[in-house]
């Protein structure tokens, strides 16, 4: 990877000229199959502008609990519907409960699979409108929503990667969440997970000291000019704006239910000191309804080290998490 000035006009921007893998779709995606985890016909409501929150609600049959189960999942061009995990792993973290899941802004079940974090066909009006904050707040119109017409117990927002993020967001934002899990969703600031992905992947000790300074003149140009055209890991001005100014601590200091942290300490896409140096703060800051817990032989994608799926043990982890919760 290999960053460079293009003094092309004065919207020029420092871009990313050279990709050996995609640098967004390394560090904020959870485990995805080329094939459709469920096929539930979705419904849908309206934002403030016009467009269509597209959501499925898979309901438990038979009944068995008046639970609603929220999975939020990464930041790539795909439909929400080709992410296998979710109901192959995620959901067995509260058996029996009611599924939700949310599609992204200008993504639906008819956009093939694709790998590729620069894939051709990412739909502009995804990449125009696409960043944590709408999404988090498409979560909240979407429960919003729902609450009045379903009386559920317990709602629990479950994410990985930026769904980790996007979790901490809605947990922050609403008071009637029992219970929300973020895993490897990063520390405080998205600078500090780019520059230990770019670190962890790149062999060169001079290289990546290169590839880092020219990350962080490409995050200056963000948040210091004007907006512009931006195509980047199939991720629009917008987005990157939005990720690199959040402040996870600050919205982990707002949320007032019960929180799982999760961190992979293999993982090479966010740092895990910093997801670390977060809790610890969080902790002396007196936020007891945080929990956090390391895992010291998983990656970003819930592998051991030797590339064997762990999911299911995390997710057995979280409902025994989930046990002490929901009474």
């Amino acid at each position: 990877m290999q960053f460079k000035d293009v003094p092309t006009n004065t919207n020029s921007v420092l871009i990313l000229t050279t990709f050996k893998a995609s640098l967004i779709f390394l560090f904020f995606c959870i485990p995805i199959q080329t094939f459709s985890a469920f096929e539930i016909e979705g419904d849908s409501i309206s934002r403030d502008d016009g467009s269509v929150i597209t959501y499925c609600l898979d309901a438990s049959l038979p009944k068995q609990e008046n639970v609603l189960l929220v999975i939020l999942h990464g930041s790539d061009c795909n439909s929400v519907t080709k992410v296998a995990s979710i109901e192959n792993e995620l959901r067995k973290s509260w058996p029996g409960s009611d599924l939700l899941t949310i599609e992204k802004y200008g993504l639906g079940s008819g956009l093939p699979y694709s790998s590729d974090g620069e894939r051709p066909d990412c739909p502009k009006e995804y990449l125009l409108n696409d960043t944590p904050e709408q999404r988090a707040n498409d979560v909240v119109s979407v429960l919003g929503h729902l609450k009045q017409h379903h009386k559920y117990k317990h709602i629990v927002v479950l994410g990985g990667s930026e769904g980790g993020l996007i979790s901490n967001l809605v947990a922050s934002r609403v008071d009637y969440l029992s219970a929300s899990v973020s895993f490897n969703g990063g520390g405080r600031w998205f600078l500090n997970d780019v520059i230990h992905s770019i670190r962890s992947q790149t062999k060169s000790p001079v290289n990546a000291d290169e590839e880092v300074q020219g990350f962080k003149q490409f995050a200056k140009q963000i948040l210091s000019g004007k907006p512009f055209d931006l195509d980047m890991s199939n991720h629009g001005y917008a987005w990157w704006h939005n990720a690199l100014t959040i402040d996870q601590e600050d919205v982990a200091l707002k949320i007032d239910s019960p929180v799982l942290l999760i961190q992979a300490l293999l993982d090479t896409s966010v740092s895990p000191s910093h997801a670390a140096a977060m809790a610890k703060n969080l902790e002396s800051f007196g936020k007891s309804n945080l929990v956090y817990k390391e895992y010291d032989n998983l990656d970003h994608s819930l592998n051991d080290g030797f590339g064997e799926p762990q999911m299911s043990l995390v997710v057995k982890d979280i409902e025994t998490w989930l046990k002490g919760i929901l009474k």
